[in-house]
């Protein structure tokens, strides 16, 4: 049986919808935390940005990572398409110059076989 669209894709479909909250959601909750916890990291613990130990070193790297990661599932989150995307971009797949023209031609084949009949019936 060939398909003219994969029923996989309205599987995909389904699970962009929940892919796309939990980026969002865990993207902004990432920044959120992060940004009370570097001030908090900063003042309360006596940090000297300009002059960091090789702890506090990798606690800064820690952050930058967790507030690179949060902008990339940002990003990603916003790139996920919607359901409603997904589905007119598959119509949208569907409706080429080659299928307009063979639609057109089977369409006036039908008026013509259509009026064919009604000329025969009315003879």
């Amino acid at each position: 049986m060939t398909y003219y669209i994969n029923p996989i894709w309205f599987y995909l479909m389904s699970i962009s919808t929940g892919m796309k909250m939990f980026l969002c959601a865990l993207g902004v909750i990432s920044l959120i935390i992060i940004v009370f916890a570097i001030p908090t990291w900063v003042i309360d613990g006596g940090v000297d940005i300009t002059d960091l130990e090789d702890n506090e070193k990798k606690i800064f790297k820690l952050f930058k990572n967790i507030i690179i990661a949060s902008i990339i599932s940002l990003f990603i989150c916003i790139l996920i398409p919607s359901k409603e995307t997904c589905i007119e971009m598959m119509i949208a797949s569907q409706v080429t110059h080659e299928n307009v023209t063979a639609t057109k031609e089977e369409i006036y084949e039908i008026v013509d076989y259509i009026t064919d009949k009604v000329k025969g019936v009315e003879e």
